[in-house]
């Protein structure tokens, strides 16, 4: 679905998505839906305020017993002067998801280049008795 979204959107994407990330995040179908919520919001977001001529690069890894998106576009998104729309009901739910997936967010903004980054622990990720509600 990423690729089309991009299409749409007249944008060009990169997805480099390991094997082995994908078969992780197949294994706990209620992880699998929100984690495609949380793609789906970061590539909202791109659309909203990336750089239409520069492509959008999403890397999907794991690393030792962690699971890793990591996203990266250019912007000229303004950190400081958008604090308040990053308050919004999109930012807020990618918020809420990672933090009930019990994912760790960081992100940065320098000279255009906007980066995000969610880590995972791969045994919250596989452990059957975990319960998520949305």
């Amino acid at each position: 679905f990423l690729f089309h979204r991009y299409e749409l959107h007249n944008r060009q994407g990169v997805l480099d998505f390991e094997e082995e990330a994908l078969d992780c995040i197949q294994l706990h179908e209620p992880f699998k839906k929100q984690f495609v919520q949380i793609v789906r919001e970061i590539t909202n977001n791109d659309f909203r305020y990336g750089n239409r001529n520069l492509p959008s690069t999403m890397k999907l890894y794991c690393k030792k017993e962690e699971l890793f998106l990591e996203f990266e576009s250019s912007t000229n998104y303004d950190l400081e002067i958008a604090s308040d729309a990053r308050k919004g009901r999109g930012n807020e739910s990618l918020l809420m998801r990672v933090s009930q997936l019990g994912g760790k967010i960081k992100e940065s903004l320098k000279d255009g280049l906007f980066q995000f980054s969610i880590c995972f622990d791969k045994k919250t990720i596989t452990n059957p008795l975990q319960k998520i509600s949305f």
